[in-house]
């Protein structure tokens, strides 16, 4: 799942950072920053990369 996030990402280059949220309830919560990957958060790259983590779980921050 990861390998086909990352080619969603760097098939939709820009200056956004990325962070990456993974829970596990009741076990875990833990934000990662990948160092060298951003993105350009345009209504296509949300739409691909919903289709891997699910309907409105894209935030897009200012």
């Amino acid at each position: 799942m990861l390998q086909e996030l990352k080619e969603i990402i760097t098939a939709s280059p820009g200056p956004g950072r990325l962070l990456l949220h993974l829970e596990k309830a009741k076990e875990y919560c833990v934000i990662l920053e990948p160092g060298k990957l951003t993105v350009g958060a345009n209504w296509t790259f949300m739409e691909r990369a919903e289709l891997w983590v699910g309907h409105g779980m894209i935030q897009v921050l200012d």
